[in-house]
C-alpha cells in the first residue's frame, strides 16, 4: 500500500501541480505549539485573568470545560475573555523564529506549486524566502487575495504561495 501510494505522489509531483496541505506537526519542531499546547495556555493566561470561570453564552463555564471543548470554539472563548490580550498572547506564540529546520527545508525542496497550511506561524514562509525577497502569502479571508490566487492557480509563472486556510 505504502509503495502505491508513494507511486502515485511521485506522478502527481511531476505535474508540477500539486498542493501540499500541512498542520502544526510541520511546524512543531520548529518550536511553534500545537492547537492542544496552546489551548493549555490560553487556559493558563484566562486563569490568570478572570478566574476559573468565564463568561460563555448566557452563562458561566469552567476553565477546565472549557480546555475540553472543540479547539476553535475554546479558542474563542478564550480570546472573548482576555480581550486585547489574545492577540498578544499569538504573537508571542506564532512570532517568527530564526532558526533552520532541515525537516521544513526537505519538505519546501519538493515540487509542490504552492502549500497550504492550517498553521498561524510563518515557518514555510521563512523557509521559501530567498535572500532579500518574501514569499508570497495570504490567508483565505482575504477574499480579493483569495479570488485572485485561484483564478491565477494552475498559471506556471505564478510563484508559489503559502495560504494560510484558517
Amino acid at each position: 500500500e505504502n509503495r502505491s501510494a508513494f507511486g502515485k505522489l511521485i506522478s502527481a509531483l511531476r505535474t508540477d501541480q500539486t498542493l501540499a496541505f500541512t498542520g502544526a506537526g510541520a511546524s512543531v519542531a520548529a518550536g511553534y505549539p500545537t492547537w492542544a499546547q496552546l489551548i493549555e495556555k490560553l487556559a493558563q493566561k484566562t486563569r490568570e485573568k478572570v478566574g476559573d470561570e468565564v463568561r460563555w453564552s448566557e452563562g458561566d463555564i469552567s476553565i477546565e470545560v472549557v480546555t475540553r471543548l472543540d479547539f476553535l470554539v475554546a479558542a474563542q472563548i478564550f480570546a472573548d475573555a482576555l480581550g486585547s490580550d489574545y492577540h498578544a498572547i499569538l504573537r508571542h506564540e506564532f512570532g517568527p523564529k530564526n532558526d533552520f529546520f532541515p525537516d521544513i527545508q526537505t519538505l519546501v525542496s519538493l515540487p509542490f506549486r504552492h502549500f497550504l497550511t492550517s498553521n498561524y506561524d510563518p515557518t514555510l514562509e521563512s523557509a521559501l524566502s530567498e535572500p532579500g525577497q518574501n514569499c508570497p502569502y495570504l490567508c483565505l479571508h482575504d477574499n480579493k487575495a483569495a479570488a485572485k490566487f485561484l483564478c491565477d492557480l494552475t498559471a506556471r509563472q505564478q510563484q508559489r504561495h503559502v495560504v494560510h486556510v484558517h
